[in-house]
């Protein structure tokens, strides 16, 4: 069965809009044409939507993901490369989990920090008290 960019959007959560777009830039290079143009996505053509998703939830770029589009389709040879950039977007990730970890140690610190005044019942950066870190 084919579906059009509106069933896919509905049944993905996907925009139109931005299935357009990464059907215009290459995620999606086996889509069948109309001759008027209309894109027929697959059942597979959405289940690489919802990959897709899942890659740009975790800050892949349209850019890297096309390549590892590309090397999907060129099949078992590829399998290497294709884990050797999936390890990277690992790495990549869990450091910016760390950093967002040390942003939220910081506003745990800052709610800490304002608790105590409010229960000291004290402004600490009135009239020269400590000031936050």
């Amino acid at each position: 069965m084919a579906y059009t960019i509106i069933e896919v959007s509905q049944k993905t959560g996907v925009s139109p809009r931005t299935l357009r777009y990464w059907c215009d830039n290459g995620l999606f290079p086996l889509i069948e044409h109309s001759s008027s143009g209309i894109r027929y996505f697959s059942k597979s053509d959405i289940e690489w939507v919802e990959w897709v998703v899942r890659f740009r939830k975790m800050g892949m770029s349209v850019k890297r993901l096309r390549e590892y589009i590309n090397l999907a389709i060129k099949g078992g040879s590829t399998l290497e490369i294709r884990l050797a950039m999936i390890k990277e977007e690992k790495s990549r990730i869990l450091n910016e989990l760390d950093e967002i970890k040390g942003a939220l140690d910081c506003v745990d610190k800052k709610i800490e920090f304002y608790e105590t005044a409010i229960k000291a019942k004290a402004d600490p950066h009135a009239k020269g008290g400590k000031k936050c870190e």
